[in-house]
C-alpha cells in the first residue's frame, strides 16, 4: 500500500464545488482510501491574467501504481471538463501527484517528486496542514522546511 499526496486546484466554473466533488469521488474510488484533506486556499494564479484559484491537498493510501493513478486523476480531470490547452491556462481542474511514499520516477509523462512542488507556496501551504512530516526524497527536507524557506506570497 503506497502513500501519495495530490495536489487540486480548479480556476473556472465553482471551483469551490467542484474541489468537493473530486474529492468525495476519489474517497470512493476502488482501492483508493482518502486519508486527509487540507482546508481550501484562494489563491493567485501562475502565468497569463486569469481568476484566482482554489487549491487543496489530499493524501491517499492506495494499491494502485503510479502510472496508473495519474491515469485516473487525467480522466477525472475529463470529467470535470478540463481541457488541455497551454501551459498555466485557466482551468476546471488540476490534479497533480506530488508524492508517493520516497518514490522517484522520471519519465516523460510523470515525474514523482512532482518538479515544482517545492517552489510553490499554493501547493505546500495545504500540503503542510496534513503531511508536514513528510519527506521530500531528493532534498530529505520535510514539507514544513520547504513551506518555511519560500519567500513569495501568493495566498489571498
Amino acid at each position: 500500500m503506497a502513500q501519495y499526496a495530490i495536489a487540486l486546484g480548479s480556476n473556472l466554473g465553482n471551483s469551490y464545488t467542484i474541489l468537493n466533488k473530486v474529492i468525495f469521488f476519489l474517497s470512493r474510488y476502488p482501492d483508493i482510501g482518502l486519508a486527509s484533506s487540507s482546508p481550501f486556499y484562494q489563491t493567485f494564479p501562475i502565468g497569463p491574467k486569469q481568476p484566482s484559484y482554489y487549491n487543496c491537498c489530499i493524501t491517499i493510501n492506495s494499491s494502485i501504481n503510479p502510472k496508473k493513478l495519474l491515469e485516473i486523476l487525467f480522466n477525472i480531470e475529463k470529467k470535470f471538463g478540463r481541457i488541455r490547452n497551454k501551459r498555466w491556462d485557466a482551468r476546471t481542474l488540476d490534479l497533480d501527484i506530488l508524492l508517493c511514499n520516497e518514490l522517484i520516477i522520471n519519465t516523460s509523462s510523470l515525474q514523482i517528486p512532482h518538479p515544482q512542488m517545492i517552489k510553490r507556496k499554493f501547493v505546500l501551504l495545504p500540503l503542510c496542514t496534513i503531511a508536514s512530516t513528510w519527506k521530500h526524497p531528493i532534498t530529505k527536507k520535510t514539507v514544513k522546511e520547504h513551506l518555511q524557506a519560500i519567500s513569495y506570497e501568493n495566498i489571498m
